[in-house]
């Protein structure tokens, strides 16, 4: 969170961070940082690709 609070402010953040609010979130919602796919992130993407997994 300090390094995504970090570059919304551009300047060196201190711990503890101050702010309850995710500065990610605000970032996404104030257009500073474009989404580029909409949707869910999902890690295992990479690994559905191309493969039968099963559960």
């Amino acid at each position: 969170m300090a390094t995504y609070e970090s570059a919304r402010l551009h300047e060196v953040t201190a711990l503890p961070l101050r702010t309850m609010a995710s500065p990610l979130e605000v970032m996404l919602e104030a257009g500073a940082l474009p989404v580029e796919r909409p949707g869910r992130y999902d890690i295992r993407a990479m690994l559905l690709r191309g493969e039968a997994m099963r559960p």
